[in-house]
């Protein structure tokens, strides 16, 4: 019997995507408040609105299509009785590359959710 030798190919790969002054204040937000948790964030369209001086439907269109590009992940989260609370964020190893570009740093550790 042969010997088998697997060569392994090294595949590069870009990723472009656009983001607008709404999209790109959100995830610096999303980002100063991960790194002080250290972990994924909960935080109410309300809170977000306040926090960047846009409508709530605003906040909710600029996470959806942060979400869509593969920048953050939400998760809806409820209440014990069921009804609903505030979403939990948490920024993608690709959301955080695309801060660097802001001189905003990945953190030293990334929480447990990025590790897959």
């Amino acid at each position: 019997m042969g010997a088998v030798s697997a060569v392994a190919r090294k595949n590069e790969y870009t990723v472009t995507f656009t983001i607008n002054d709404t999209e790109e204040s959100l995830l610096i937000h999303l980002a100063v408040e991960e790194r002080l948790a250290g972990t994924a964030v909960t935080l109410s369209a309300r809170g977000i609105s306040q926090s960047l001086n846009i409508t709530e439907q605003t906040a909710r269109r600029t996470w959806h299509s942060l979400a869509r590009k593969g920048l953050i992940t939400v998760r809806p989260k409820t209440r014990r009785d069921g009804s609903r609370a505030a979403n939990e964020y948490l920024i993608t190893l690709m959301g955080w590359k695309a801060l660097e570009y802001k001189s905003v740093p990945l953190p030293e550790r990334l929480p447990e959710e990025h590790r897959d």
